[in-house]
């Protein structure tokens, strides 16, 4: 009963929060897009009570950044196989990517294969939606013995199609944090409209203050002050 009040809490918080953006994190399999979204979830900039509902099968984080707090909603989307699911190949357009604001396009530095495969998902990503922010980031940087991919390359592929370029590694945390300043600066710098909610009374505002009070208490999670990112270097 707990849980169910907790989630339902949770729910009608997500409709108080005035900046809310989804994010599409593509790539093949074994890329490490979950990876990168848990460490996401552990970030110094995130306010980490759990917005995972089971109804709706979403999972998101409030990020607090400058001052300014905004809610990322999470999508990950596995790139078909190079067959395809019917047997056709991925350079046809039988997929397409999913709406969002940002899409975070992953390949991992060990496989060309997986970069391939997200050069042609970036592609599709810029054709489409042309007011997104687009990242490509290479994961797995540390695995330095079995590189298959040079930073050249992907710094080369990402300026050729006028995007963001970034290297990370889940599985050390290196660089994750830059990753998700550099995409939310990045949605805000292009001005996208936040995803539209309610506007609440001020009555509802004060009740969905409690409410996050309650969900932080309960899940025994803490929520992080801004740290100003002018040290960071932007992308």
């Amino acid at each position: 009963m707990l849980s169910g009040t907790i989630s339902s809490l949770a729910y009608r918080l997500r409709h108080k929060i005035d900046s809310r953006y989804r994010v599409a994190i593509l790539g093949a399999d074994e890329v490490g897009k979950t990876s990168i979204i848990r460490q996401f979830q552990t970030s110094e900039y995130i306010c980490a009570f759990d917005t995972s509902y089971d109804i709706y099968k979403e999972y998101a984080i409030t990020v607090i950044l400058n001052k300014e707090e905004s809610e990322l909603e999470f999508v990950e989307f596995r790139l078909p196989d190079d067959e395809g699911e019917d047997g056709e190949g991925v350079g046809n357009e039988s997929w397409s990517p999913p709406f969002a604001d940002a899409h975070v396009v992953v390949y991992s530095v060990t496989s060309k294969r997986s970069f391939l495969r997200a050069l042609d998902a970036l592609t599709r990503v810029q054709r489409l939606f042309r007011r997104s922010a687009v990242l490509l980031v290479g994961n797995k940087s540390d695995l330095v013995r079995v590189r298959a991919v040079t930073t050249d390359d992907g710094q080369c592929a990402a300026k050729d199609r006028g995007s963001t370029f970034i290297e990370t590694s889940a599985a050390i945390n290196h660089q994750v944090d830059e990753l998700l300043v550099s995409t939310l600066n990045q949605i805000r710098a292009k001005g996208r409209t936040p995803l539209e909610g309610p506007s609440p009374s001020s009555r509802s505002y004060y009740s969905l203050s409690k409410a996050r009070g309650l969900i932080k208490k309960f899940l025994k999670k803490a929520c992080f002050q801004s740290k100003s990112s002018d040290n960071l270097q932007r992308l």
